[in-house]
């Protein structure tokens, strides 16, 4: 685990400061986690750090500040522990979400040679284990043979490893990672078929990219909920929409429009990537990475 940030962002995020104690506990990674479960209400390290106490999250009704800080706590674990899985060990640990998610389909979905799908989703909790298991499906039901990956960050996530192990081993299909920087348009064009599915993760930070962030009105930003009346919109970054006309691949979406429900649609112009701002595992960086924006029917959303 790579922690790229001063000391100064590490104490103010609690994300940060969880995979830093994951990192320096390395042999107690179990106990590490269920000290943060029991404690996070009363630890001066962590208890200043939850929703409730974040400026841009607290006007939120209805956030359950347990949740998110145990969910974030897991997320970091489950990227920890995943690298000590079997390939067989790892898949049944992933396909295991379908026990607790709904999953919902709003669209037709082409057959392998008509084209590319670009699959856009989202850094949810359960969004290594829903992603796998949609893309599961797809190849079985769809015949897909080819699943190319955008990443920023270098090394990729044990889970992204663990995918690519069992999709290979259990799949016989093409695993390929590409990485955002210089000349990754043109290495994606090299690689992808008309038998492929592109994952992008669209709810980065425009300073995750080094790109000026900008107030106002925005094609691409996040939904992040409590219930259905209490929201808020944050701005993000995402190529999503150029690649697929680029590339000439039908455009998907896979959000989680509510709690324990993942759902797979056509992208349309205007309407938000959805999470639960608990289940949102980047809900640690809002103060410091992301703008908020308007809530305001005019920005396009049905």
């Amino acid at each position: 685990m790579s922690i790229q940030a001063s000391e100064e962002e590490i104490t103010n995020r609690l994300d940060l400061t969880i995979m830093r104690d994951y990192k320096d506990n390395k042999n107690f990674m179990r106990a590490t986690r269920d000290r943060f479960n029991q404690t996070w209400k009363t630890d001066s390290n962590i208890s200043h750090l939850i929703p409730s106490k974040q400026e841009k999250i607290s006007k939120l009704q209805g956030v359950d500040d347990g949740k998110a800080v145990r969910n974030i706590v897991d997320y970091w674990f489950e990227a920890e522990v995943f690298a000590s899985f079997a390939v067989a060990q790892a898949k049944d640990y992933m396909l295991a979400v379908q026990k607790v998610m709904d999953f919902h389909v709003e669209c037709d979905v082409p057959v392998a040679g008509q084209g590319p799908i670009l699959l856009e989703t989202l850094h949810h909790v359960y969004s290594f284990s829903v992603t796998f298991s949609l893309i599961n499906n797809l190849l079985k039901e769809f015949n897909y043979r080819k699943i190319i990956l955008l990443h920023i960050h270098e090394p990729l996530d044990s889970r992204l490893i663990a995918i690519h192990g069992v999709l290979i081993k259990n799949a016989g299909v093409e695993f390929v990672a590409i990485r955002l920087k210089e000349g990754w348009i043109k290495e994606l064009q090299q690689q992808v078929t008309s038998d492929s599915i592109i994952v992008y993760m669209g709810d980065m930070s425009p300073r995750a990219v080094g790109l000026p962030e900008k107030k106002g009105k925005r094609s691409n930003f996040l939904k992040l909920f409590a219930d259905q009346e209490s929201v808020m919109y944050v701005q993000t970054i995402s190529s999503a929409p150029i690649l697929s006309r680029l590339l000439q691949a039908t455009h998907l979406v896979l959000d989680y429009p509510k709690r324990e429900e993942a759902c797979l649609r056509k992208w349309t112009k205007g309407t938000p990537l959805r999470c639960a701002i608990e289940d949102w595992v980047f809900w640690p960086a809002l103060q410091t990475c992301y703008n908020e924006m308007d809530a305001s029917p005019a920005m396009g959303e049905k």
